[in-house]
């Protein structure tokens, strides 16, 4: 499993990726408003296609231990909500 899929489903790595002042991308740190609301868009998006991928692999998901409507609801959410 990547980083990223566990951090998804874990809300303490959640609030921390929400809550940082700001957020690397590339060489560049992002302190502006917007840019980084658009890198944490961009970046839960990306996480919940993820997990749409691992949901249709029953062996992905076992070796997971998520359960497939844990991964499901939380890979239908839109990417603007936490």
């Amino acid at each position: 499993m990547s980083r990223s899929t566990a951090c998804l489903m874990d809300a303490d790595c959640l609030y921390e990726l929400s809550s940082a002042q700001s957020i690397q991308v590339g060489t560049e740190k992002l302190n502006s408003g917007v840019v980084y609301t658009l890198a944490i868009w961009q970046e839960r998006s990306r996480q919940r296609r993820e997990l749409r991928e691992l949901a249709r692999s029953p062996e992905l998901l076992r070796d997971t231990n998520l359960s497939f409507d844990d991964v499901r609801h939380e890979s239908r959410k839109p990417f603007w909500r936490k």
